[in-house]
C-alpha cells in the first residue's frame, strides 16, 4: 500500500463512504514521500495501455515507452488505473492492483492526480 504494509482502514484511506473525500482527510495513509490519498479516493489513470481485449493484455511488461500511450493515439484501447476507489474492495488499494477502463470513460470513481512542485 502507499503507506506501507498495514491493512487499509478509515484512518489511512477513503473506503466504503460512497463518495470522494478531501485531500489530507486520511493523514495516516500518507506515503513516506508525503503524498496523500493515493488509495481509496478514486482510481487514478496511468499512461499505460492495456489493449482492446478485456481478457488479454496486448502490451505486457516490460512496458516500452515508445509514444503509443499519447492521448488519441489508440482511442479504442483500454488503459490501466491504479489505487482503488472509495467503493472498491480493499484488495484493489494495493499499489500492484490494476483495473482497466476504456480511454474515454467518465466515471466518478476514476480520476487523476495533479502534482505541484514546491
Amino acid at each position: 500500500y502507499p503507506w506501507g504494509d498495514a491493512e487499509p482502514d478509515a484512518s489511512r484511506c477513503n473506503m466504503g463512504t460512497g463518495r470522494t473525500s478531501a485531500v489530507t482527510a486520511h493523514p495516516d495513509g500518507s506515503s513516506p514521500y508525503g503524498c496523500c490519498d493515493m488509495a481509496g479516493n478514486v482510481r487514478e489513470w496511468t499512461s499505460t495501455l492495456w489493449g482492446d481485449n478485456l481478457r488479454q493484455a496486448r502490451y505486457t511488461y516490460p512496458y516500452r515507452h515508445d509514444g503509443r500511450e499519447g492521448a488519441g493515439e489508440r482511442p479504442n484501447d483500454l488503459r490501466i488505473c491504479r489505487g482503488g476507489a472509495y467503493d472498491d474492495p480493499a484488495a484493489l488499494y494495493q499499489c500492484s492492483a490494476r483495473t482497466i477502463v476504456h480511454s474515454d470513460a467518465r466515471l466518478p470513481t476514476v480520476g487523476f492526480r495533479v502534482v505541484l512542485a514546491r
